[in-house]
């Protein structure tokens, strides 16, 4: 096909396509085109993958291009007309500059149209985005900040967390959302962030303090929620190094302290849902290590771990710990090769992991109405039993 043929005018996209994909090795997938450009390689297209998530949509070659055969648009066809419907995101900002590092951007955000740049700018103290490496210069000669505007609510000899409010702080938890958004494909945007209070990390790397993620949650007002937060992101140049466990171990702090059990709002992300669920297991196993018995309830270790019971049931699912019995509750198996290695793990992990401890969290819940409690746990009728441990 020619590249006359496939000029795209504003508005335009082309369906029916298979590109090589770069993060599947090459791998031809279906596509749709949803912008051209001239570069100096020739004709480009804005490609946006059906069956990958949108964090690998990028600009590729016609040469990488081809139509889809007659038998692959007829065995894929209601699959292609529903990616079709898709909203269209074309990601105009490819790198965010924070804090002496460059971060590939995922996904699009609706920053103001004189950020719409490859590469933008944003203070690691103040969160202001600028556009122009010159500019952004300037501003951190002239930047005065050096915390966030809010109150701190945790400190010990490596981590700081501060207590943002989103009504009285709008511009800088504004920014931080769009920060969010480059990185979450789930992420909605909190431009209303009034009725969200936001919980920001700094970890003490090498002699200085430097953000490292956030989480935000709902205010109890008079729609308590039952999510223990809504947004959540450790910042792509920090992660791997434990702090995503760390911002989830606080936001369960925080629900103890609440006396709540709670969840994290629905949809996770993917990377989201890993860091959960492995935090949920750790937890889980952490609990049957510490407490040797033959039987235990799912109320227990929601008491323990403020996760709720439908968290602690897919989690052991996944395990294959967790088996239904036709009396309806249902048995849980731990062999002795799992706990074995789930102690190895955790001794690794004890190694380079830093446990956030209660005593140093200064927090005081700001509303009891409403919430699902510890103590009113009387409804949970599912039992597990802990065998070959």
């Amino acid at each position: 096909m020619s590249e006359q043929q496939l000029k795209l005018k504003d508005g335009q996209q082309y369906i029916y396509y298979k590109c090589a994909c770069r993060a599947s090795d090459n791998e031809e997938l279906v596509c749709r085109l949803l912008k051209s450009r001239d570069s100096e390689n020739g004709l480009e297209y804005y490609v946006q993958f059906m069956d990958c998530n949108s964090r690998v949509d990028d600009w590729y070659l016609a040469s990488s291009i081809k139509p889809l055969s007659d038998e692959e648009r007829i065995s894929r066809d209601e699959q292609i007309r529903t990616f079709v419907d898709k909203p269209v995101e074309v990601r105009s900002i490819n790198r965010l500059h924070f804090g002496g590092f460059v971060m590939d951007v995922w996904y699009y955000v609706p920053l103001t149209e004189e950020l719409q740049h490859d590469d933008v700018y944003c203070c690691e103290f103040c969160l202001n985005f600028i556009n122009n490496k010159r500019g952004y210069e300037r501003h951190l000669q002239k930047c005065t900040v050096r915390e966030p505007p809010g109150t701190e609510i945790y400190r010990d000899d490596k981590i700081i967390f501060y207590e943002i409010d989103g009504q009285t702080q709008k511009r800088y938890c504004r920014n931080i959302s769009y920060v969010a958004r480059m990185f979450l494909q789930h992420k909605t945007l909190e431009i209303d962030v009034d009725i969200f209070n936001f919980y920001v990390m700094y970890a003490k790397l090498g002699d200085s303090y430097r953000l490292v993620g956030y989480f935000s949650k709902e205010k109890p007002l008079m729609m308590p929620s039952a999510n223990i937060l809504s947004c959540i992101l450790t910042l792509p140049c920090y992660q791997s190094q434990g702090f995503g466990s760390i911002l989830i171990d606080m936001s369960y702090m925080l629900a103890s302290r609440d006396n709540l059990i709670g969840s994290p709002e629905k949809p996770l992300s993917d990377l989201g849902y890993m860091a959960f669920s492995r935090y949920w297991k750790h937890r889980i196993f952490e609990y049957l290590t510490e407490h040797d018995t033959n039987s235990i309830s799912i109320a227990d270790i929601v008491k323990y771990t403020n996760f709720t019971a439908l968290d602690i049931q897919q989690t052991m699912r996944q395990e294959n710990c967790l088996f239904p019995r036709k009396s309806g509750d249902f048995v849980f198996y731990v062999k002795d090769e799992q706990m074995s290695k789930f102690i190895e793990s955790a001794e690794r992990q004890e190694k380079k992991a830093w446990r956030i401890q209660d005593k140093y969290l200064h927090y005081f819940p700001c509303s009891l109405l409403g919430r699902e409690y510890k103590g009113d746990l009387d409804r949970l009728v599912v039992w597990v039993k802990q065998l070959g441990y």
